[in-house]
């Protein structure tokens, strides 16, 4: 039986000595413990990891108000609301290079902005990219 403990570096060996020799009284125990320390051997692997946090945080921060957006559209949201003025006024520099891209469905005042969803995609695969660059570059 081994157990590990993270937090105080020592891994905990037992057995029974008729499992180390059957001859012996199976009562008695025998008890290893083997102390461990962690090293990562990657120079630069905790800011490299907290890059990597930051980007996907700003990804996902990014999405979510693209999708509240969509789904405010859709649902045809009252544009004066505060909550869905500060969503338009947020995201419009974000979506300026995908106005016009598609044409954009409508009915009955819900809006399908299929750009939006499109700028969704295209971002994703830019914040992967630069995530991928920065592990690339730091990485050794």
């Amino acid at each position: 039986m081994t157990s590990i403990n993270e937090y105080e570096g020592t891994v905990t060996s037992r057995q029974t000595l008729d499992e180390v020799n059957p001859q012996q009284q199976p009562e008695v125990i025998v008890e290893e413990v083997h102390h461990y320390h962690y090293s990562d051997d990657k120079v630069g692997y905790f800011p490299l990891n907290k890059v990597d946090r930051i980007i996907w945080l700003i990804a996902i921060i990014l999405e979510t108000l693209i999708g509240f957006r969509v789904f405010l559209k859709l649902i045809a949201a009252n544009p004066e609301s505060g909550f869905a003025s500060f969503v338009y006024a947020i995201t419009a520099p974000f979506l300026a290079p995908f106005a016009g891209l598609t044409s954009t469905p409508s009915a009955s005042g819900a809006v399908l902005e299929i750009s939006s969803i499109i700028a969704m995609v295209v971002y994703a695969l830019l914040f992967w990219l630069a995530a991928y660059l920065i592990h690339l570059i730091l990485e050794r």
